[in-house]
């Protein structure tokens, strides 16, 4: 009986001072006394061995697999530990419950899972709504998630910031480029309308030129109908020469037959101004011989 006392006082001495004490049960508890003490020792693979023969000595005894999931959670191991906590949810004692969901809150603080983490001590706090640490537990995750969820979000506002400072810059590069481009379509055009201008002064140049020339081409022509006018005068005034030396020559012909009939006429009248003196001289002879005979 004072045995019995012990273990007892020991299990509300365990349950008082933290929920991951280990929990002492009746009956077989030779394994569970020695893992007991292991656990106190923190030799947590010694008292892990020790609750699982205890369990295999009874099955149906819920405390020693409460506290393999303790010791499971001294070690580190998680998810084992969250193992033996949630096959208590079926058949363990409501008060066993609590603290196995209590213990599974801690295990998924542990793994940084909050969201299961205050589940899990939400659901404990419903079993046993006067547990403290369950309360305080649960507050510091949900101020913590709270805490996460800022800093998520600060973190999602300076990524968004980030990259809005990004896309802003992106676009103060984009309008960078666009300025540029405009710029340069302006100079582009400006080139275009310098070489337009100089295109028209071209051909302007060109008509002028082109205009000099047809005027060139018609003083040209103006000038060769007068070279034209000029040669058909000359040719008209050779041939008016050639008339007149034609008819100069026949003039010439005619005062030379003239002068030829003249010479002849003058050679006739001196042969028979000769001959009328011949004539003459011999009658005077006569007429003297006549004139004597009278």
């Amino acid at each position: 009986m004072e045995k019995n006392k012990f273990y007892y006082l020991i299990f509300l001495f365990a349950a008082f001072f933290v929920s991951w004490r280990p929990v002492y049960a009746f009956g077989g508890y030779v394994d569970a006394f020695k893992a007991d003490l292991d656990y106190k020792k923190s030799l947590y693979e010694k008292s892990a061995s020790g609750y699982r023969k205890a369990i295999s000595d009874n099955p149906s005894w819920k405390e020693p697999q409460f506290n393999l999931g303790n010791s499971l959670y001294r070690l580190g191991k998680y998810d084992a530990a969250l193992k033996e906590y949630e096959s208590l949810l079926d058949g363990a004692s409501l008060n066993l419950q609590a603290k196995a969901l209590y213990n599974m809150g801690n295990a998924y603080y542990q793994k940084g899972e909050l969201d299961k983490a205050i589940d899990a001590y939400k659901r404990s706090l419903r079993i046993n709504h006067r547990d403290m640490d369950a309360k305080h537990n649960l507050e510091l995750c949900l101020k913590e998630k709270n805490n996460k969820d800022n800093q998520d979000q600060n973190k999602d506002n300076q990524d968004q910031n980030k990259d809005n400072q990004d896309q802003n810059k992106d676009n103060q590069d984009q309008n960078k480029d666009n300025q540029d481009q405009n710029k340069d379509n302006q100079d582009q055009n400006k080139d275009n309308q310098d070489q337009n201008k100089d295109n028209q002064d071209q051909n302007k140049e060109n008509q002028d030129q082109n205009k000099d020339n047809q005027d060139r081409n018609k003083d040209n022509q103006d000038q060769n109908k007068d070279n034209q006018d000029q040669n058909k005068d000359n040719q008209d005034q050779n041939k008016d020469n050639q008339d007149q030396n034609k008819d100069n020559r026949q003039n010439k012909d005619q005062q030379d037959r003239e002068l030829e009939n003249a010479i002849k006429y003058l050679q006739n009248f001196d042969n028979l101004e000769k001959e009328h003196r011949k004539a003459t001289a011999g009658k005077y002879l006569q007429r003297s011989y006549s004139d004597k005979d009278w």
